[in-house]
């Protein structure tokens, strides 16, 4: 085997642990957040938007279903970010309004085992996909079990 091929192969080795290193990494961190969620959210001053509380389970691999009692359900995932922070990404239909879909993207942090804390920004749109109007806030959640 030449001394370019040895060299070529150790970097690839290399690069797979590396690869596996972060994916193990990434999937310990998220574990740390998986599990059912109590959030409530705190719309900014300038927004006539109700404050709002819903359930949110996490799962192991980061997807998420979240439960609203007024809005419907939504589906999504969380990302751990190279900060330690988390991000948070999910979509859903508003009951009852003939599709109008809301995006809501959101940071979230540890502040301790049982709580996150962070802020989001909502996007409503019409059943065609045309922004009617955008939103933020900030949001706690307390961990259920």
């Amino acid at each position: 085997m030449s001394k370019s091929t040895r060299r070529l192969l150790a970097v690839s080795i290399l690069c797979v642990f590396i690869s596996a290193t972060g994916s193990a990494f990434a999937a310990a961190s998220l574990q740390k957040i998986a599990g059912i969620w109590e959030f409530a959210g705190e719309p900014d001053a300038s927004c006539e938007a109700p404050p709002f509380v819903n359930l949110t389970t996490i799962s192991n691999d980061g997807t998420m279903i979240n439960l609203d009692p007024t809005e419907g359900a939504s589906a999504g995932r969380v990302r751990l970010m190279p900060n330690g922070s988390y991000t948070a990404h999910f979509l859903g239909y508003i009951a009852n309004t003939g599709g109008l879909k809301f995006e809501v993207v959101g940071s979230l942090s540890l502040v301790d085992r049982d709580a996150l804390a962070g802020t989001y920004v909502v996007d409503l749109s019409d059943p065609g996909g045309a922004l009617i109007c955008s939103w933020g806030g900030t949001i706690t959640g307390t961990r259920l079990n």
